[in-house]
């Protein structure tokens, strides 16, 4: 996986002011939760829904993460007021 230092964001960086959970600690967490899907739903089909707009990155490392087969879509949601 590969998760990238705020500095390394170029003009975006300016706007960052503190870093919450370090790059470290969102790898290991993905890792946890890709073995955890592994195990829950080991012999089944699951299916991994995102919500467009920002998922995609998360989405595919988690893909990573899994060891079983898995189905992967994603959704796209408006909001009208």
């Amino acid at each position: 996986m590969n998760w990238y230092p705020p500095e390394s964001y170029g003009e975006l960086s300016s706007d960052i002011s503190e870093v919450l959970i370090s790059a470290e600690e969102l790898q290991r967490r993905v890792r946890e939760l890709g073995q955890e899907i592994s195990r829950d739903y080991a012999g089944l089909n699951p299916l991994l829904v995102g919500v467009l707009k920002g998922v995609l990155t998360f989405l595919a490392d988690l893909q990573r993460a899994i060891t079983i087969p898995i189905e992967v879509d994603c959704i796209a949601v408006t909001h009208y007021a």
